[in-house]
């Protein structure tokens, strides 16, 4: 189904159907501006009641498409002095979204001012709402900053048919193949962690987390690249047991380092676990998490040689707001990229 067609309700068939019409006609045809026939016109043209027509043309006026004036009709802005807006989701595009990213948006929303985009946050209370509501608002392009699972195949049907251009901002990556998207380069991290380490003597590595996560980053490529033992027993995995297999993997593994990723909760069952260990039998950490100082101040037993700075992620909005811009005229699926965000800050012991 052509995803437009999802987008348009029963009950204002017409208006959405009139709504794409005038967009498609404006931009072929009135580039240079222009006034638009009469309403009585455009309405047989259109086989739609003049009522409906004047409701297209008052978005129109809204969203900086148009200007009406009284006696004379309604005036089509030439295309250089229209608003030019991109819209941006965050998250599952509900009310009152919870900014996970707020680096992010903030440089989303500052990359589009310096390139002359104003932004429209489009939100709806469904996610096919959110779709509608990029139609109608006249957007010239899409961002979305972490959609969920379930808005997987919306994007797909997006792209595949062209609704207008899109991009997925997603840090984590996750992503199919068939939605563009911007998200980090977790190969590039992951081996600037390992070299770190090997810079500091190690050929023990163990990683806190399961070995799908590490597949998933690379690290078990990486690890073998440069000559480091490393399979399913040198990942702790996660969940209640995870305390237990950190202990086994060190012992019996001979670990001398680890690379700890996640978020507070984890990184604190992981100190908590090192530090009840024989001081000659902790390895040394590698770790980054949002609350990582405090966690450390709580556990300072635990030997901590580097950690990640903050990811540089407002690089991922600058990616993706350029390469959604440079992209709004080309009818081909805008090619996905990788941003190497991350650096390794050691500390001194």
């Amino acid at each position: 189904m052509d995803v437009f067609e999802m987008v348009v309700f029963d009950k204002d068939k017409d208006y959405m159907e009139v709504l794409r019409a005038c967009r498609d006609l404006i931009s072929r045809d009135y580039k240079t501006g222009g006034w638009f026939p009469p309403v009585r016109e455009m309405s047989k043209r259109f086989n739609i009641s003049p009522v409906t027509f004047v409701k297209v043309t008052k978005l129109l006026v809204i969203e900086g498409v148009a200007e009406s004036h009284q006696r004379k009709g309604i005036y089509i802005v030439p295309e250089w002095l229209r608003v030019k807006k991109v819209g941006l989701v965050v998250n599952d595009g509900n009310d009152s979204p919870f900014l996970i990213d707020p680096y992010v948006a903030a440089s989303i929303v500052q990359r589009l001012k310096d390139k002359g985009f104003d932004i429209h946050i489009i939100q709806g209370s469904s996610l096919i709402n959110i779709a509608r509501s990029a139609v109608s608002h006249w957007v010239s392009g899409l961002i979305w900053l972490r959609p969920p699972a379930e808005a997987i195949q919306l994007q797909v049907d997006m792209v595949q048919n062209k609704l207008l251009p899109y991009l997925a901002v997603n840090p984590e990556g996750g992503l199919p193949e068939n939605v563009p998207r911007i998200e980090r380069d977790q190969f590039a991290s992951f081996s600037d962690k390992v070299d770190f380490l090997i810079s500091r003597g190690h050929r023990k590595i163990g990683f806190i987390g399961l070995m799908t996560e590490a597949r998933k980053y690379g690290l078990d490529d990486i690890m073998q690249s440069r000559g480091i033992d490393f399979d399913e027993s040198y990942c702790s995995g996660f969940g209640a047991a995870m305390p237990d297999k950190i202990v086994k993997l060190i012992s019996e593994n001979n670990i001398s380092a680890l690379i700890v990723e996640g978020g507070p909760t984890k990184h604190e069952a992981v100190f908590r676990t090192l530090s009840n260990l024989p001081e000659e039998n902790r390895p040394e950490v590698i770790a980054w998490s949002a609350l990582l100082e405090q966690i450390m101040q709580r556990y300072p037993g635990v030997k901590v040689i580097g950690y990640g700075a903050d990811y540089d992620d407002d690089q991922l909005g600058v990616a993706a707001v350029d390469l959604l811009v440079d992209n709004l005229d080309s009818p081909e699926m805008i090619m996905s990229t990788k941003v190497k965000t991350y650096s390794i800050h050691p500390l001194d012991q």
